[in-house]
C-alpha cells in the first residue's frame, strides 16, 4: 500500500508548480488564498479486505499528502459502496453479513469524520497508527489548513436505473 501511494504523492509534489499555475488560471491558486488537493478513496464496506483497509488508506493518504504538499489544504472524500449495490448478487444470508460489516465500517468512518470536524485534539492519539516498516502515521486535524481533511463521505447503492447492468456496460 505504501510504495504506490508514496510514488503517487511524489509525482503530485513534483507537479506542484504546474498545478499551482493551473489553479491561478482558474482563480483557485495560492494567490487567491486557496491551495488545496482532493483525494478520492473508493471502497466497499460490504466485506473483504477493502472494508478493513479503507480507514488506513484514508489516514495514510491524508498524512502523505500533508507531508508532500506543504501549505496545501488536503481533503479526502470517501466514496463508499453500500451492500445494496450487491443485493442482486448475494443470498439473503450473505446480505445479512454484508449489512453487519457495513454497519461496523460506517461507525468507524463516522468516528473519523467526527474527529476530523472537531477542534478537540485530546483524542488525536486514538487516530495515530504505527505500520510495520514505517514512521508513525499522524492523522492531524490541525495540519494543512483550517478545513477538516475529512468533512464527509458519499454512499452509493445500485441505482434503480442500472438494475440491468447491460445499459451501464454499453455506456462505458
Amino acid at each position: 500500500v505504501f510504495r504506490p501511494m508514496q510514488d503517487a504523492m511524489g509525482r503530485l509534489a513534483r507537479s506542484q508548480g504546474e498545478l499551482d499555475a493551473y489553479a491561478e488560471i482558474v482563480g483557485a491558486g495560492k494567490e487567491s488564498g486557496h491551495s488545496w488537493a482532493v483525494i478520492f478513496v473508493a471502497a466497499s464496506l460490504s466485506g473483504g479486505t477493502g472494508s478493513g483497509l479503507f480507514l488506513d488508506v484514508i489516514k495514510i493518504a491524508t498524512a502523505m499528502a500533508q507531508k508532500a504538499l506543504p501549505g496545501t489544504e488536503v481533503f479526502v472524500v470517501p466514496l463508499i459502496a453500500a451492500p445494496s449495490a450487491f443485493r442482486k448478487l448475494a443470498t439473503p444470508d450473505q446480505m445479512r453479513m454484508l449489512n453487519l460489516n457495513f454497519a461496523r465500517g460506517m461507525l468507524d468512518l463516522s468516528e473519523l469524520v467526527d474527529h476530523s470536524n472537531s477542534s478537540d485534539v485530546s483524542r488525536e492519539a486514538w487516530f495515530r497508527q504505527q505500520y510495520p516498516g514505517t514512521d508513525k502515521v499522524e492523522y492531524d486535524i490541525t495540519q494543512g489548513g483550517a478545513a477538516a481533511p475529512l468533512a464527509t463521505s458519499f454512499l452509493f447503492s445500485r441505482p434503480a436505473a442500472y438494475e440491468d447492468a447491460k445499459d451501464l456496460w454499453r455506456s462505458m
